[in-house]
């Protein structure tokens, strides 16, 4: 909803979903995980704005696929946001606001930020040597 709300703001009705992919139309843009552990919910988001052909070229073709890519390439599956909507600055503030609708939002000042990253947490990955 907030990414269909956001999109939307900018005046593209064509967002959807498909199998976790976020797309315009049939072209993926962005991609989301969740992590869902006892009390602890998390949600994370990828984004791409400029779609550059010469670092795509670097991908291989993976080998498990959602069914609508249908074997595209890169190129003609994966499309940066920047190439559908006008203003990045315009999305950025349009997504805060669909945001903030939904939850209670307060801006943190850097120090907040740092005090925040230093406090002990659950660590839940290993790096592996």
């Amino acid at each position: 909803e907030v990414y269909d709300e956001a999109i939307k703001a900018c005046g593209v009705d064509s967002f959807n979903v498909q199998a976790n992919d976020y797309c315009i139309g049939d072209r993926k843009f962005g991609g989301n995980a969740q992590s869902i552990s006892g009390k602890r919910w998390l949600h994370h988001t990828s984004v791409l704005w400029d779609y550059e052909p010469e670092r795509m070229s670097l991908l291989r073709m993976p080998t498990r696929q959602p069914g609508y890519r249908a074997k595209r390439t890169h190129e003609d599956f994966v499309r940066g946001l920047g190439d559908t909507l006008s203003s990045h600055d315009e999305f950025s503030t349009a997504l805060v606001e669909a945001v903030r609708r939904r939850f209670a939002l307060r801006e943190v000042g850097l120090d907040e930020t740092v005090e925040a990253l230093r406090t002990p947490h659950r660590k839940v990955t290993t790096r592996i040597a």
